[in-house]
C-alpha cells in the first residue's frame, strides 16, 4: 500500500485560515466557560467571567471596522487615481499593501510582473507587449510592476536608442489614456520612484509612501498555539490576526512651488486633503493575496559560493585592505611617504 503523501502547504493553509477566525474561536471558548460557571454558581462574582468575552467584542468589532473602512478608501482612490506608486523603504510594505488594495478594487484580470496571489488564483505575466500598447486586454484588468525602478533605471541604458523611446513613448500613452482604453489602473512599485524615466514618473498620480507594517494580535491562546505548531513543524512564522500599514500619500499637482504642511497632520484625518497620512489594515488570510519576497533568489542561487573567511586579528594589513576594495587608500598614503621622503 503507497504510503499517502501530504503537502506541507496544505496544513500550513490549514493553520492560516484557522488563525484568521482565532479571535472568534477564543471569544466562543470564553462565552462557553462564563455561561457554563454562571448556570452552577449563584455568587455574583460569576459575572466577571463575560468581561474577557466584552473586551473581545469590543476589540474584534474595532478592527473589524477598520478593516472594512480600508477597503472603502483604497477603492474610492483607485476609482480616482489610476496609474498610482507604492514607495518606501525595503521591508516597510509596499508589495503586500499593493496587492491588497489589488485584492480591494476587484479588478476583471490582474497582470504582474513578479509571481502572485489573489483571491487564490495565480495573477497573469505581464509582458512587455501589454505595456507598450501592442495587445489589448479585457476592460477593468490591472497592471502591477515591482521593482518598477530596476527596469527602467539600472537596466536600460542612459542613452536609448530610438526604438526604445518609442517603447517608452507607448508606456507613457498607456498611463495617460488607460480609463480610455479599459478603464483600469496600473500600479508600480519601487524603493525611489523618482528614478523612474520623468516621461513615465510624471504620470503617476498619486504616490503611496509606506512608512512601516506591523501585525496586531487579537487572539492570546489559540494563535500562539497555532505558531508554536507551525513553527515547530513546518518552519513556518504565522503572524498577528490583523495586517496594518502606516503610509503617507502624496499627489502630484502640475503647480509650481505647491507645498503642504503635515505638522498638524493626524491618522486617518483629513481625507479629501492631500499628502494624508493614513492608518489601513486588512485581515490577515491566505485567500486575500500570496507571494514571495524573495522571488529573485533563484537567480541569486546561480552564483558561485562564496570562500569565507573569518578575520584573525583586529588590525589591518596592506594584502587584507587591498583585497577588500581599499587599494586606493594604500596607494594615497604611499603617495604621500614617498613626497615625505
Amino acid at each position: 500500500m503507497k504510503k499517502l503523501k501530504i503537502d506541507k502547504r496544505f496544513f500550513i493553509k490549514a493553520l492560516r485560515i484557522i488563525n484568521r477566525f482565532a479571535p472568534y474561536i477564543e471569544m466562543a471558548i470564553f462565552m462557553f466557560i462564563a455561561l457554563n460557571y454562571e448556570k452552577q454558581s449563584d455568587k455574583w462574582y460569576r459575572y466577571l467571567l463575560f468581561i474577557p468575552v466584552v473586551l473581545y467584542v469590543i476589540r474584534v468589532i474595532k478592527w473589524e471596522y477598520k478593516c472594512f473602512t480600508s477597503k472603502g478608501i483604497i477603492r474610492t482612490t483607485a476609482l480616482q487615481k489610476r496609474v498610482q506608486g507604492f514607495s518606501g523603504a525595503q521591508g516597510a510594505g509596499k508589495t503586500s499593501f499593493m496587492l491588497f488594495s489589488a485584492y480591494c478594487i476587484k479588478p476583471s484580470n490582474v497582470y504582474s510582473n513578479f509571481p502572485a496571489k489573489l483571491r487564490g488564483k495565480y495573477t497573469y505575466k505581464l509582458y512587455k507587449s501589454v505595456l507598450n500598447l501592442d495587445t489589448r486586454i479585457d476592460d477593468g484588468s490591472l497592471l502591477m510592476i515591482s521593482e518598477a525602478t530596476m527596469l527602467y533605471h539600472n537596466c536600460l541604458n542612459n542613452n536609448k536608442s530610438k526604438e526604445e523611446a518609442l517603447k517608452l513613448y507607448g508606456q507613457q500613452l498607456h498611463q495617460q489614456i488607460i480609463r480610455h482604453c479599459y478603464d483600469g489602473n496600473m500600479f508600480y512599485d519601487s524603493v525611489d520612484l523618482t528614478r523612474l524615466p520623468a516621461m513615465l514618473k510624471d504620470n503617476i498620480s498619486l504616490t503611496n509612501y509606506l512608512l512601516g507594517q506591523r501585525s496586531v494580535t487579537l487572539s492570546f491562546i489559540v494563535s500562539p498555539i497555532l505558531n508554536i505548531i507551525s513553527r515547530k513543524f513546518f518552519n513556518y512564522e504565522l503572524f498577528g490576526s490583523v495586517r496594518v500599514w502606516e503610509l503617507q500619500q502624496f499627489e502630484r499637482i502640475p503647480e509650481e512651488g505647491y507645498t503642504f504642511d503635515l505638522s498638524r497632520q493626524e491618522k486617518n484625518t483629513d481625507t479629501k486633503n492631500y499628502a494624508n497620512l493614513l492608518e489601513l489594515c486588512c485581515w490577515n488570510d491566505i485567500q486575500r493575496f500570496d507571494y514571495d519576497d524573495r522571488f529573485l533568489r533563484g537567480i541569486y542561487m546561480k552564483l558561485p559560493q562564496h570562500n569565507s573567511r573569518l578575520w584573525e586579528t583586529l588590525l589591518y594589513d596592506e594584502p587584507i585592505l587591498r583585497e577588500l576594495g581599499y587599494g586606493e587608500l594604500l596607494d594615497f598614503f604611499e603617495a604621500k611617504l614617498r613626497l615625505l621622503d
